[in-house]
C-alpha cells in the first residue's frame, strides 16, 4: 500500500498538524515550515483534514428517481436552503439513494487558499476530508469531541461542525439527542451520555470513500519520469512518424497537382471545342453562365412560351413558322378564326413577346405576325 501522510488544517489560519498512525504523535508547523515535510514518505499522497465549519452539509430530497446529479444540479436543489449563491460552491456527493442525496459544498477560493502553503511547499494533495469523520455515528446520537477552538461536533452521518462552546451549550439545552458520545466532560449537564472509541484520522484517510476533491478539482495523476533510453525510443519513434505524416501529405499534393491540372487540359480542350473564338483559360463556371444569361431566351424556351400562348388563344392555327438565330425572333403565320381571336394570342403572348401583324390579303383569315428582339 502507497505511504499516505495525513495533515490537518487548524481552524487558525496558516497553522497544520501531521497525524501519524493512531494519533501517537502529533506535530504543529506554522505555513512556513512545511517545506520540511517535502520528500517525507507520503509526502506526494498527502490527506488533508479541514475544519467543517469551512463547509456546507446538506441532504437534498431528489425531484424523481432518475434525476441526474451534476454540481449544477446539486445547486439548483441546495439553493432554496441558502443565503449565499449555491453555483459558487463546489458540490461533492457523500451519498445518495433513489429518494435524497447527501452533499458537501465548499468555496473553491477557500479551499484553494488553505491548500496553497502544502502544494507551495512541495506537497502533493490527494485527498481532502471534513474533520470530523473519525467520531462514533449512531441513530439518533451525536458524538463531539474538544479542542484547543471549541468542540467538533457529529450530528449525523453526513453533518459535521466545529462550533465554539456557548453554542454547543445553546444546541444541548435545545436540540439534544436522546444520548451524546464523548469521553469528555460536557459544558453542560446532559443525562445520557455514552463513551465509545471512534476511529483515527489516519485510519480514516486510509479507508475512506468520501474526497472534496471532486469532479473537476479531482487532482490528476502524478507525472512519472521516463527513462533515457526510453525517451530516446519515443522521441525516435515520433520522428519517424512526423517523416511518414509529411513525407504522405508531399507525396498526395504532388498528385493531386498533377491531377488538378489534367483536369484543367481537359476543361480547356473541351472549352474551344464549344467556344473556338474564346480565349479565357479559368474561370469557366463564371463565363458558361455568362453565355447562357446572354443567349437567353434560347430557341426552345421561346418555343415553349409560344405554345403556352398559343394554347390560351382558341380559334388560332398555326400554318407556318420560322425563327432568327442572330435576332431570336419568330416569324410566324397564323391562321385566326376572327380578329377577337389574333387579339386575344396578341395579349396572351405580349409578355414574351412583342408581336407586329400585317395581313395576307391574298388568304382571308391569314395573318403574318414577328416578333420583336427581345428584351
Amino acid at each position: 500500500m502507497a505511504e499516505i501522510m495525513v495533515i490537518r488544517a487548524l481552524f487558525n489560519a496558516g497553522e497544520y498538524e501531521q497525524l501519524s498512525h493512531e494519533n501517537t504523535q502529533t506535530l504543529r508547523f506554522k505555513s512556513d515550515m512545511l517545506s520540511e515535510l517535502n520528500g517525507l514518505p507520503g509526502a506526494d499522497n498527502l490527506t488533508l483534514f479541514i475544519s467543517p465549519s469551512q463547509i456546507l452539509f446538506r441532504k437534498l430530497i431528489l425531484p424523481n428517481a432518475g434525476y441526474k446529479i451534476t454540481n449544477q444540479s446539486i445547486a439548483w436543489l441546495a439553493e432554496e436552503s441558502m443565503i449565499a449563491d449555491s453555483e459558487s460552491l463546489h458540490w461533492t456527493v457523500l451519498a445518495h439513494s433513489k429518494e435524497a442525496v447527501h452533499v458537501a459544498g465548499i468555496n473553491i477560493a477557500e479551499l484553494e487558499k488553505i491548500m496553497l502553503p502544502l502544494t507551495a511547499a512541495g506537497l502533493q494533495i490527494t485527498s481532502v476530508l471534513p474533520n470530523g469523520l473519525h467520531l462514533p455515528y449512531e441513530e439518533n446520537c451525536w458524538s463531539a469531541e474538544k479542542d484547543n477552538e471549541g468542540w467538533l461536533v457529529r450530528f449525523n452521518e453526513y453533518q459535521l461542525a466545529h462550533i465554539d462552546e456557548a453554542w454547543f451549550i445553546h444546541l444541548i439545552n435545545e436540540h439534544a439527542p436522546e444520548t451524546i458520545i464523548t469521553s469528555e466532560l460536557l459544558p453542560t449537564a446532559f443525562d445520557s451520555i455514552k463513551s465509545i472509541d471512534g476511529q483515527h484520522c489516519y485510519d480514516i484517510a486510509t479507508m475512506s470513500h468520501i474526497n472534496l476533491l471532486s469532479g473537476a478539482l479531482k487532482p490528476k495523476p502524478p507525472a512519472r519520469r521516463v527513462s533515457k533510453k526510453l525517451s530516446l525510443i519515443l522521441w525516435s519513434a515520433l520522428g519517424l512518424a512526423l517523416l511518414c505524416f509529411f513525407s504522405l501529405k508531399a507525396l498526395t499534393i504532388g498528385q493531386l497537382s498533377n491531377q488538378a491540372h489534367e483536369i484543367n487540359a481537359r476543361i480547356q480542350t473541351t472549352w474551344q471545342q464549344y467556344f473556338p473564338n474564346d480565349k479565357h483559360n479559368n474561370n469557366y463556371k463564371f463565363y458558361l453562365n455568362q453565355k447562357i444569361k446572354d443567349s437567353y431566351p434560347d430557341a426552345m424556351t421561346q418555343l415553349s412560351h409560344l405554345h403556352a400562348a398559343i394554347k390560351l388563344s382558341p380559334g388560332i392555327r398555326i400554318v407556318s413558322m420560322d425563327y432568327n438565330l442572330r435576332k431570336r425572333s419568330f416569324d410566324l403565320e397564323v391562321q385566326a378564326d376572327s380578329l377577337s381571336a389574333l387579339d386575344v394570342l396578341m395579349r396572351n403572348s405580349e409578355a414574351d413577346f412583342m408581336f407586329t401583324q400585317r395581313t395576307d390579303d391574298t388568304a382571308p383569315g391569314v395573318y403574318h405576325l414577328r416578333s420583336e428582339k427581345h428584351d
